[in-house]
């Protein structure tokens, strides 16, 4: 399950970052860099596991991200018609910055950070 995950997320970062703000095309080093990124993601996805070592606070982490980041840009894409991907991502991105700084302030359990999270990303679209 996880090396799926962790492939599916490669991917997606190699193709929607990599190629779409640092090269145009595809090259010869596309495996290498897309492998080179799963490492990356594998140590990241590695060192959470070490900090978190409960199960259900891991789910808390991870369905609070799921719900108060990828939401608000997920559903504006579908609703709104007007609708760019630089706004997705400069939501995505915030919305995660001010969901991890609530994470400290009300802790993992807690809907505020869920709450303040779609806030700042139906703001910043």
């Amino acid at each position: 399950m996880a090396s799926g995950t962790i492939l599916a997320c490669s991917t997606i970062v190699y193709n929607d970052l990599y190629i779409g703000f640092m090269k145009r095309e595809k090259d010869d080093k596309s495996v290498w860099i897309n492998r080179v990124i799963a490492l990356i993601i594998g140590i990241v996805i590695m060192l959470f596991a070490f900090l978190i070592k409960d199960v259900l606070n891991a789910l808390d982490i991870a369905y609070a991200y799921l719900s108060g980041c990828v939401f608000v840009p997920v559903f504006a894409a579908f609703v709104l018609k007007r609708f760019s991907y630089k706004a997705g991502l400069i939501s995505l991105a915030s919305s995660s910055i001010v969901l991890t700084g609530m994470f400290f302030v009300y802790g993992i359990s807690s809907n505020y950070p869920i709450i303040f999270g779609i806030i700042v990303g139906w703001y910043l679209i």
